[in-house]
């Protein structure tokens, strides 16, 4: 899913660079032809945001579910299998000051306890009852300390030098609060588009006027 997603960003960039370069190219040469075909995949572009808009507000509790199901499938099963996802997990944990999933503790019976140890190394880990967190989750960034307060008991409590707070919610916090900035971003974008689409059938029929 996390692949999948990264592709599809990167496959809609790169339409979004041809389509741009289609209009460019028509309104250079004045070709009525590649201004009425930049028109047509803007339109469709612009519809599908829209669409996707609508879609992803009318329906943002099971987006949000989803989400959090991907999240957590990463950090307990993902994170230490993939370099990518790891890198993925950690920058968010950093930057936004939360652990987990949702909690701290779902880092208890991830594959990050059990990744390069031995049966015998898990099975001594569980009989003293304690996890270790990623260094990311650490407020405290020396690494010593950090390596101290990152073992937790499993019935214990989590170290204050910790961020207590998972990821997920933090995650959804952080997009109410920049909901504004996102709304604004999203309507620049479509005014630009807009005015794309105008400014290219209007050159589309005046080439075709003459």
């Amino acid at each position: 899913m996390y692949f999948v997603a990264i592709f599809i960003l990167m496959a809609a960039g790169a339409i979004m660079f041809l389509i741009g370069l289609l209009g460019c190219c028509g309104a250079l040469q004045e070709s009525p032809c590649m201004l009425g075909t930049f028109f047509i995949f803007l339109l469709v572009i612009f519809a599908a945001e829209i669409t996707g808009g609508v879609w992803a507000w009318m329906y943002k509790d099971e987006v949000n579910k989803i989400i959090e199901v991907q999240v957590t499938k990463m950090v307990k099963d993902e994170y230490g299998a993939s370099k990518s996802v790891e890198n993925t997990i950690d920058a968010v944990q950093h930057d936004l000051h939360c652990c987990g999933a949702l909690q701290p503790s779902d880092w208890a019976h991830s594959r990050l306890n059990s990744k390069d140890k031995s049966a015998v190394e898990v099975g001594i880990s569980k009989t003293l009852g304690f996890y270790t967190l990623p260094a990311t989750c650490c407020k405290n960034k020396n690494p010593e300390i950090c390596e101290i307060q990152r073992k937790i008991k499993f019935a214990g409590q989590v170290f204050d030098g910790i961020y207590n707070e998972g990821c997920i919610p933090r995650l959804q916090r952080y997009f109410e609060e920049n909901m504004i900035i996102m709304i604004g971003i999203g309507i620049g974008i479509g005014v630009i588009q807009v005015l794309g689409l105008i400014f290219s059938i209007s050159l589309c029929c005046a080439l075709r006027n003459e």
